[in-house]
């Protein structure tokens, strides 16, 4: 026996010198501790034998036994690589031989799957008492940080204490802080050979008290400060389709959008700041972060991709803290007033600054507040441009799309000056005059209507995918898995999971006066399916909930319409009707969007939902096929024209 401790305490040594490292201490406190090794191919395996190496080192300053400290290993990259369950190994000679044989997985970064298993471990092999800690050690983003943060709140609320080893430029800090209980438990180093030499005291002399995650109002460094423009809408609510029946709810959504407005690009909210979000996209295939900040007086809605009145907010953090007021980070003027679990953005008067604590007071604060030009670095011109000799249309750059035309709402035109459709219009066509553009206070007059979009999915020589737009509109889309018949009257058909169509083109749509028509035809087949998305305007995720959705319910041969609605009260409202459709034969619909009702027909049948409010808009364009928390559609669609009029 002595001689078996002997040559530990000797190759315990030479590891320590390889690394650089004090000897061990014994800590002798009941925890359970969970490493999730970060196995991804960007790691490197000379990087990975360091980051086992540094495992080893760290559980040897821990008393392994099953009375004092268990360890559970969790390796990963696109799926989970090596397990170790807690207690599997109660001594550290054949933990650590077992940690230091791990291969890596390879591939992306699945930390969501990770975190998952992790809390599956606590649960399987629970100990009253003990404390349970979890470190990650990573060193980029992940294939979803969304996902990721979902699995790191419900490990929080169940009294996880998590770490967040952050290793290299690459690392992605808003999902270190989604992960980490607190922002003093993440840890950033430039490389594998630099990692913290002295976390092991720290998870030691740990405050056992369960907490849930608490986080500090400072400002991530690696996050570029760039601003866009943003829309209002307002948070979504969980609901259940009812045919001809309203919901309605003042609660968060507990669905949590995972942030997708298109291919390679997300919403994500800040870690640290309710009045700023994060936005990621895919630049020549490398990731690029953005810090946004929403309007004056506005926080990020999650649910809805945008930035919305505080009271509509998902965002959870205590800006007061039990105070009344609370400065505002940007602007030296602008503060926060917390009054009846309300917040609301208020300006000192002109030749005076916010101070904490004591209020307006003369000082030298020139910031404009409300901002309403770019000032400083946090706030942007205009990036939409008029279209030359057509008010009613104006251009803006697209993230992979390069740059589109966009139609006004009928009824308006662009204004350079508002840097929105605010002007009205009226349009003439007695007398073949072009759009012109009246006095707010007149009443705008349409007589007819422009078609955005038509795809008849005929194949032809100048068109062999069938997938051009035949509106004369050139609406950029993409289409996923997406089969054209063959025959003279081409259809699309949607027959396997993830086939769809998106319309980026129609973000942020404002529903009045828009028709939408399209011929459908089911499968007939054996499905297990209800409820599947014929068209949403979510990007196609099943964690979004859209504003917006036409679906069919396959057990009663039913297709309905379901609308989120912010009610002129501002009460959320689900709103929704159910028209039955013909099985084996092809269905025509059509929806007209007014600006007080939407008229919903199939098959010259119809029924009529009254607004008392507006739809609320979604960043995501419009998807046919898929959407939401519904299953895939699987049938055929043709004729699909959307307009507006």
């Amino acid at each position: 026996m002595e001689s078996k401790k002997t040559l530990h305490l000797f190759m315990m040594h030479l590891l320590f010198d390889e690394i650089n490292v004090v000897p061990p201490t014994n800590c002798k406190n009941e925890l359970d501790l969970v490493f999730l090794l970060d196995g991804s191919q960007s790691v490197t395996k000379p990087n990975f034998d360091l980051v086992k190496n540094y495992t080893v080192n760290l559980i040897s300053r821990f008393e392994i036994h099953p009375t004092h400290t268990r360890v559970g290993i969790v390796e990963f990259g696109t799926f989970i690589g090596t397990k170790i369950e807690l207690g599997q190994y109660d001594t550290l000679d054949a933990l650590s031989a077992a940690i230091l044989s791990i291969q890596m997985s390879n591939y992306g970064t699945s930390t969501h799957k990770a975190i998952k298993l992790m809390r599956g471990m606590f649960s399987r092999s629970p100990r009253p008492g003990s404390t349970k800690v979890a470190v990650c050690i990573t060193d980029g983003l992940s294939v979803s940080p969304n996902y990721t943060k979902i699995e790191s709140m419900a490990a929080h609320e169940e009294g996880i204490h998590m770490f967040a080893l952050g290793i290299g430029q690459h690392v992605f800090k808003t999902e270190l802080v989604f992960i980490a209980s607190q922002m003093d438990y993440v840890k950033e180093v430039p490389d594998y050979s630099a990692l913290p030499t002295n976390l092991a005291a720290e998870i030691c002399n740990l405050n056992f008290e369960t907490t849930t995650a608490t986080y500090k109002s400072t400002t991530p460094k690696d996050l570029g400060a760039v601003n866009i423009s943003t829309t209002t809408a307002t948070s979504t609510t969980n609901s259940v389709i009812n045919g001809g029946t309203v919901s309605t709810s003042t609660t968060s959504n507990n669905v949590i959008n995972d942030g997708s407005v298109d291919v390679n690009r997300q919403f994500l909210p800040h870690p640290t700041d309710c009045d700023k979000y994060i936005e990621t996209e895919d630049a020549a295939g490398i990731l690029v972060f953005h810090e946004r900040y929403c309007p004056f007086g506005q926080f990020y809605n999650e649910n809805a991709l945008t930035c919305v009145q505080p009271k509509h907010s998902t965002c959870k953090l205590d800006l007061c803290r039990d105070k009344l007021t609370a400065p505002m980070k940007n602007n030296c003027r602008g503060y926060w007033v917390c009054l009846n679990g309300d917040i609301t953005g208020v300006c000192c008067p002109l030749g005076t600054g916010y101070s904490d604590g004591s209020g307006c007071k003369l000082g030298a604060c020139n910031s404009e507040c409300p901002p309403t030009v770019n000032n400083n670095s946090t706030l942007q011109v205009c990036s939409l441009k008029p279209v030359a000799n057509d008010p009613t249309l104006y251009l803006e750059h697209v993230t992979g799309h390069g740059t589109i035309t966009r139609q006004c709402a009928p009824g308006t035109a662009f204004e350079q000056s508002s840097c929105s459709c605010s002007a009205l219009v009226q349009i003439d066509n007695s007398n073949n005059n072009k759009n012109q553009t009246i006095d707010a206070t007149t009443t705008p007059k349409t007589l007819s209507c422009t078609t955005n979009l038509y795809l008849t999915f005929d194949k032809s020589t100048d068109d062999p995918s069938g997938m051009k737009d035949r509106s004369g509109m050139s609406t950029p889309l993409s289409c996923h898995n997406i089969n054209i018949t063959d025959t003279p009257d081409g259809k699309a058909l949607f027959g396997y999971q993830d086939c769809f169509i998106y319309l980026w083109r129609f973000a942020s749509i404002d529903f009045r006066n828009l028709v939408i028509e399209f011929q459908f035809a089911p499968l007939i087949i054996n499905s297990d399916t209800n409820f599947q998305s014929v068209l949403t305007n979510c990007y196609p995720s099943p964690t979004c909930d859209p504003s917006f959705a036409l679906l069919i319910d396959r057990s009663k041969s039913l297709i309905g319409i379901r609308l989120l609605v912010n009610s002129v009260n501002d009460i959320e409202m689900t709103v929704s009707e159910w028209i039955s459709y013909k099985v084996e034969q092809t269905n025509a619909v059509q929806v007209h969007v007014n600006l007080h009702d939407v008229v919903f027909e199939v098959n010259k049948i119809s029924k009529i939902i009254h607004l008392d409010g507006s739809i609320f808009k979604r960043q995501s364009g419009f998807a046919f096929g898929l959407g939401g928390p519904y299953d895939s559609f699987e049938g055929y669609l043709d004729e699909i024209k959307i307009s507006s009029c």
